[in-house]
């Protein structure tokens, strides 16, 4: 569960920050990306109204993504990381069903310092690679956003989002009686939760069950890498 909280996290960090640097392209993309909530019947609206801080994407809105980007979020992604090393302590790491079969006792490492200096040399190294990017690599920002001015033609959200961007894209105006976007929005959702859940379906692993997993998980990267690859193209 935590790694799953830990992937939607890092998705909202990107979606948050994605306007941070408030140009045409970021404001238009935000836009875009806060009015997909209007579709969920019902509460559509109001999703979309809190994320903007009101009715349209302003100045309230950057200052809201700003305060949930530096600060909200960092502070949950440090309480996940602590339940989840808390989970790693009491329940020990999770093996594959051969070793779990094996008689022998799978071998072991003390958590201080062993483990935590591991961790630390691939920390130093990403870290590492994110100061040099962000050096070596700055992205360039383009005139400051307008808000009266109608969106870039041909936009499209980051890579990450581009498979969910296409999915939409993919969906007829209609599907019986309710809109296109709006049962695709229900299906993200739908699948969002599931995959959040998974530990409790997955709770008792079996070689059949394992199996199906493992393709659901191929099926799904196939999915996400076919339609962002559309999307690009």
């Amino acid at each position: 569960m935590s790694g799953a909280l830990l992937l939607l996290v890092s998705l909202f960090f990107g979606f948050t920050g994605y306007l941070l640097p408030w140009d045409d392209l970021s404001f238009s993309a935000t836009k875009v990306g806060t009015d997909i909530p209007r579709a969920i019947p019902v509460l559509g609206a109001w999703v979309t109204k809190l994320l903007r801080g009101g009715e349209d994407v302003t100045a309230d809105t950057l200052t809201r993504f700003f305060g949930i980007h530096v600060c909200i979020l960092p502070l949950f992604l440090f309480f996940l990381l602590a339940v989840h090393i808390y989970l790693v302590q009491k329940h020990g790491m999770s093996l594959s069903l051969e070793a779990e079969g094996q008689q022998e006792k799978v071998k072991e490492i003390p958590f201080w310092p062993h483990f935590v200096f591991r961790e630390m040399i691939v920390w130093l190294l990403l870290v590492g690679i994110l100061f040099s990017i962000a050096l070596f690599l700055p992205p360039s920002l383009d005139k400051a956003a307008d808000v009266m001015a109608p969106a870039p033609e041909g936009i499209k959200p980051e890579w990450y989002f581009l498979f969910l961007f296409q999915t939409l894209k993919i969906f007829p105006a209609h599907v019986l009686f309710m809109s296109g976007e709006t049962l695709a929005v229900l299906l993200m959702i739908v699948a969002s939760v599931l995959f959040f859940f998974l530990p409790f379906f997955d709770n008792k692993p079996t070689e059949t069950k394992g199996k199906i997993i493992t393709l659901l998980a191929f099926v799904f990267i196939l999915y996400a890498l076919v339609l962002s690859v559309w999307s690009l193209l």
